[in-house]
């Protein structure tokens, strides 16, 4: 049950329909200073986070100005993949990258594309090697390269200026986009692909026509997210994948720094995900999760602003202000956390059950949405 007070809302858990919380802490948008005070609050039935009390549905709009990082920046997502003629280290790893492609992710590209293939010439217990070693390595820095499936059709929900759907449309998908406004780049909107705004329930046409759907840092953002991704799984294929990547906030660094973790973001940020419930949630909206793994990306230099603004200590963020090297190398810091299974941003595949729940209507705010093709 929702009550509202002063413009904001106080919801029941996402995850379980709990009206019993207990409130963490409070703290306003520190990212762009938009005004408000919000909460994240623990469920006491299933230990589910979220914001409340948060903006209403129209209110959230307000946070998410055309500034908003996501809508700016564009740049070639898939840049690492690109040929590097300048050293014979170069075409080793470009090499490399061309064999994973095509035997792991299934693939084609021409030699002339992705190198001179110098591994050609070695023996082959050591090529077998490589490659493996190679692709262990590269499925690990690259978890959003998906598993070709023959000109399949791609569904980037949220997906801000277009940059992964260029991105995919250059490895051979048929891309469609989504996100609440239009903030395309203009060498997406060049390419043609078309992008739907406003809500989401304007795809439930298209039912069944995904072979892929992918969610990057979406899922936090919803406010339902437990009816979203029930319909959700109605838009994917037979067969089809959804990939989902979110904060985790039961990572090391969300437990040390706690209301100064970076990815908190409130109020945009309105679900805080665990591995677990993470789990919980896809597996009752209808999927079949693979094992959710752990990334090394970090927002520890930001996180570590936070700590020293609330402290005062103001003084001491010359080197957190810029994209120095060393900025850089405490960003590094917060990568062995992956290791031991408390990385800042958890993965998820997950794949449809042969039969679900039933699904409820996205509740996205903004208009009811027009596709737009230009």
């Amino acid at each position: 049950m929702a009550s509202k007070e002063n413009g904001l809302i106080n919801v029941a858990c996402p995850l379980c329909a709990s009206d019993r919380g207990r409130l963490l802490f409070t703290g306003g948008d520190r990212l762009l200073g938009r005004g408000g005070l919000f909460g994240v609050t623990e469920c006491r039935e299933c230990g589910f986070r979220f914001t409340s009390p948060r903006p209403t549905r129209e209110g959230m709009l307000h946070y998410y100005p055309r500034s908003y990082g996501p809508y700016q920046g564009f740049s070639n997502f898939g840049a690492g993949l690109s040929v590097n003629r300048s050293s014979v280290f170069s075409r080793l790893k470009n090499d490399l990258k061309h064999a994973i492609l095509c035997r792991r992710y299934r693939y084609r590209f021409s030699s002339a594309t992705m190198g001179l293939r110098p591994l050609q010439g070695l023996p082959q217990f050591v090529v077998a090697r490589a490659e493996r070693l190679a692709g262990w390595v590269f499925e690990r820095r690259n978890p959003r390269i998906p598993v070709y499936q023959g000109h399949g059709r791609a569904l980037d929900i949220g997906c801000g200026n277009g940059n992964y759907m260029m991105f995919l449309k250059g490895l051979g998908w048929d891309t469609t986009g989504f996100d609440v406004t239009d903030n395309l780049a203009e060498p997406v909107r060049k390419a043609g692909i078309p992008i739907f705004t406003g809500s989401l329930d304007v795809l439930q046409h298209q039912e069944g026509s995904f072979d892929l759907i992918t969610m990057w840092h979406v899922l936090e953002h919803l406010y339902d997210p437990a009816a979203d991704l029930r319909l959700v799984r109605r838009l994917l294929a037979d067969g089809g994948t959804l990939l989902i990547e979110v904060p985790n906030s039961d990572s090391i660094t969300a437990r040390l720094f706690r209301a100064d973790w970076f990815p908190w973001d409130l109020p945009r940020h309105l679900n805080h995900f665990t591995p677990a419930n993470l789990r919980r949630m896809l597996e009752e909206s209808g999927f079949r999760v693979k094992p959710i793994t752990h990334f090394c990306k970090t927002t520890l230099p930001n996180t570590l602003r936070y700590w020293l603004e609330s402290r005062n200590r103001g003084g001491l963020l010359g080197p957190l202000d810029r994209e120095d090297r060393w900025c850089r190398w405490i960003r590094r810091l917060g990568h062995p956390l992956q290791w031991c299974r408390s990385g800042e941003t958890i993965f998820a595949t997950a794949t449809q059950l042969e039969t679900a729940p039933e699904c409820r209507s996205f509740g996205m705010p903004g208009k009811r949405a027009v596709p737009r093709t230009e």
